[in-house]
């Protein structure tokens, strides 16, 4: 429906000033969540058995969609710049995102028409509205909101990696059993973690427990 509006300069701006502080936190942000989510694959996979295997497995595909999910959305709204400058507007001043709406209507009607002073007509009261468009406003949201999303994208990579430097043999063993055929892992391991052990001497030998 608002396709006819794709060229306004200004809807444009605000799409434009929006995605560029906030994708790359967005991004830094699911690196940490798919690096979570690896983490607690490989330890679920450590157990061995089919279930946790399967749910070691589940995990990553998730991993995968997520990533791949995010790609074709950024690729939809690429082509939706004013959708989302009409979305981002709503967040900031929603009378004025219905008007702009209205205005985007109107053009949309106006084009369908023969008549080309309507059309003329329409276009000047879709830019009287986009003229008062806030760009400064928007542009502090956006940073706003970025500035929030960082601190959570930065404990979530902090924590993954201190997961992981802690036991990496661990993570390792978890991919190590999760690849495994046949109940034979392709990367051979010396032992990662010794379970604790008593041992009991004959009573002849007097001798005292012994705990490793």
């Amino acid at each position: 429906m608002l396709g006819v509006v794709n060229a306004i300069p200004a809807l444009l701006e605000v799409a434009a000033a929006w995605q560029t502080r906030l994708r790359p936190v967005e991004s830094r942000t699911l690196l940490g969540v798919m690096l979570g989510m690896a983490l607690i694959a490989s330890q679920v996979a450590r157990w061995g058995t089919p279930a946790t295997r399967a749910v070691a497995a589940g995990l990553l595909i998730v991993c995968v969609g997520v990533g791949v999910g995010r790609w074709a959305w950024h690729r939809r709204q690429a082509r939706r710049q004013t959708s989302v400058a009409l979305a981002i507007l709503g967040n900031l001043n929603s009378v004025l995102a219905a008007q702009l709406r209205r205005a985007g209507e109107l053009l949309q009607t106006a084009s369908g028409q023969a008549e080309r002073v309507s059309v003329e007509l329409a276009e000047l009261h879709l830019q009287r509205v986009v003229e008062q468009i806030p760009l400064p406003a928007v542009e502090s949201l956006a940073s706003a909101r970025a500035a929030r999303l960082k601190l959570w994208a930065n404990f979530t990579i902090l924590l993954s990696i201190v997961g992981i430097l802690c036991a990496p043999l661990r993570v390792f063993e978890g991919f190590d059993v999760l690849v495994a055929r046949r109940g034979s892992a392709p990367w051979p391991m010396h032992l990662v973690d010794f379970a604790p052990a008593t041992v009991l001497p004959p009573a002849y030998l007097r001798g005292s427990t012994d705990s490793n």
